[in-house]
């Protein structure tokens, strides 16, 4: 847990993350809720990953190289299931929607396009700002990054659609 403390449990490969966190909130004897979750700690490539409530503990440990330092932590996540109990208004603020307005769109508003490009059943281009570590450098880089059906593109000379 982040208190450091350890304990082990011993499941079978088809456990979930949401068994693994009931059996946990039974054997530290905590306050059973909603948001406890299992965090995926990758402490050499300072990262963290939240599991999902269905995903299986047991593959999600096999992917993790031999001899790593990778381990879970059994925490609190009041944010869990903040998506399903938010407006859609509060997850896509306007900034954000405003830049998924083409022609097609132009005088909606800030509800009918996020109802738009929910419904829509393609995947919008989402744009921002992130912090790289690029390979072999200690300091994190700010670049301008764009996520596309495509895949992930960044670019090195601010938020150029050309250079991408």
């Amino acid at each position: 847990s982040e208190d450091d403390t350890c304990c082990s449990l011993e499941i079978t490969a088809g456990t979930m993350a949401r068994h693994v966190c009931e059996m946990l909130v039974q054997k530290t004897h905590s306050l059973h809720d909603d948001c406890w979750s299992l965090v995926e700690v990758y402490h050499h490539l300072s990262l963290e990953r939240i599991l999902e409530d269905h995903e299986s503990v047991v593959e999600v440990q096999a992917t993790w190289p031999v001899g790593g330092d990778s381990r879970f932590v059994f925490r609190k996540n009041y944010a869990k299931y903040e998506l399903f109990k938010s407006s859609p208004q509060s997850i896509f603020p306007e900034v954000m929607v405003s830049r998924c307005q083409d022609a097609a769109n132009k005088g909606m508003s800030h509800l009918e396009l996020i109802q738009n490009v929910l419904n829509s059943g393609s995947c919008p281009e989402i744009q921002g700002f992130l912090h790289l570590k690029e390979v072999g450098h200690k300091s994190w880089k700010s670049f301008y990054f764009s996520l596309r059906r495509s895949g992930l593109y960044y670019s090195t000379k601010g938020m150029s659609k050309v250079s991408l």
